[in-house]
């Protein structure tokens, strides 16, 4: 599949690439992470540069992987992924995070509804899931 951008009102997903991974690095620092996602902590430039050098098949594969960016100037906000399931073709489930200085504006609710108008809309998908750990309030709220 080829690879493609989600444009909302104040951010846009773009595909990432192994040029964000100073990007996210830096905002995978904040400990908080290690409690709500499954990263492993610290995490370091080598891991995110390995991380991002599996995107290109991942699209070729059917799921996406983008970049959330400020539409103003253009910063990293976070990362959303549809990931396709190995068995179902049209099923994909979201995984997505909003670096912690962006949490309560709302970017993680904006990006969970440009994905899914992409996922329902471009990608043909029937069903989307999510799932997070217990506890991560501000994930269930956003979608």
């Amino acid at each position: 599949m080829q690879s493609f951008d989600v444009h909302g009102d104040r951010i846009v997903l773009v595909p990432i690439s192994v040029e964000d991974a100073a990007d996210l690095t830096a905002a995978l620092q904040d400990p908080i992470f290690h409690e709500t996602i499954s990263i492993p902590y610290p995490y370091t430039l080598s891991m995110a540069e390995e991380n991002l050098a599996k995107v290109p098949a991942k699209w070729e594969q059917g799921s996406t992987d983008w970049a959330i960016r400020s539409v103003d100037d253009g910063r990293f906000l976070g990362r959303f992924e549809l990931i396709r399931n190995a068995h179902f073709s049209d099923h994909y489930e979201v995984s997505y995070f909003v670096c912690h200085s962006e949490w309560g504006q709302g970017i993680a609710t904006e990006a969970v509804a440009c994905a899914l108008d992409a996922a329902f809309g471009t990608l043909g998908a029937s069903r989307v899931e999510w799932a997070a750990h217990v506890g991560n309030w501000g994930s269930w709220k956003a979608v």
